[in-house]
């Protein structure tokens, strides 16, 4: 019900889940010790998503996605061009860098790319996103889900190294990309 309230009450939205965890631990405090919660918690996974939250934002900051943005759209004004090269440039950055910050940070140059060359937005996005989504299978640290399963994986005692992970994670990732690139030239170029 708080997040349906969110746009009318104008609060952030990290509220809600912090106001849920808040409730139920108040409702579990004397089933479960808090002390046992905590020590579950992964933390060096937190820490890394911490971390790397900061360093988007700062590479945002000093301006590189705008400079990457420049840099695709002056490689090539083809719109079949600029969709591959987004495509493309995305999975590669997200395969090391966090694919969550790393799209959320290029949507708004993605959007001011294609209202200043005029262009249809949507097949820009789809790139970015089929992009984002696809290079984070190639590295270790380009998903969450990847950092996820790799720290409760060496909790059980199985490591899973950045080296053995782009082994089986950068094939997956040329694959899919490759079949995403076929599928928005298809989809936007020569079916419109």
């Amino acid at each position: 019900a708080l997040f349906l309230l969110e746009d009318f009450l104008e609060y952030p939205p990290a509220i809600p889940p912090l106001i849920g965890i808040g409730v139920l631990l108040l409702l579990l405090r004397n089933r479960i010790r808090i002390e046992s919660l905590l020590e579950d918690v992964d933390w060096s996974t937190l820490v890394f998503f911490i971390a790397m939250f900061i360093v988007i934002k700062g590479v945002e900051d000093l301006g590189v996605m705008e400079f990457i943005a420049r840099e695709i759209y002056s490689f090539s004004t083809d719109y079949m061009v600029l969709i591959l090269l987004i495509l493309w440039v995305s999975a590669i950055v997200s395969a090391f860098v966090d694919n969550i910050p790393f799209v959320m940070a290029m949507v708004p140059v993605i959007a001011a790319m294609a209202k200043a060359a005029t262009l249809n937005p949507i097949p820009l996005y789809w790139a970015l996103s089929l992009g984002g989504c696809l290079g984070g299978n190639g590295t270790l640290v380009g998903a969450s889900a990847n950092v996820v399963v790799a720290g409760i994986a060496e909790r059980h005692g199985y490591t899973i190294s950045f080296r053995s992970f782009i082994r089986y994670g950068m094939p997956v990732l040329m694959l899919t990309v490759g079949l995403a690139s076929i599928y928005l030239v298809l989809r936007y170029v020569i079916l419109g």
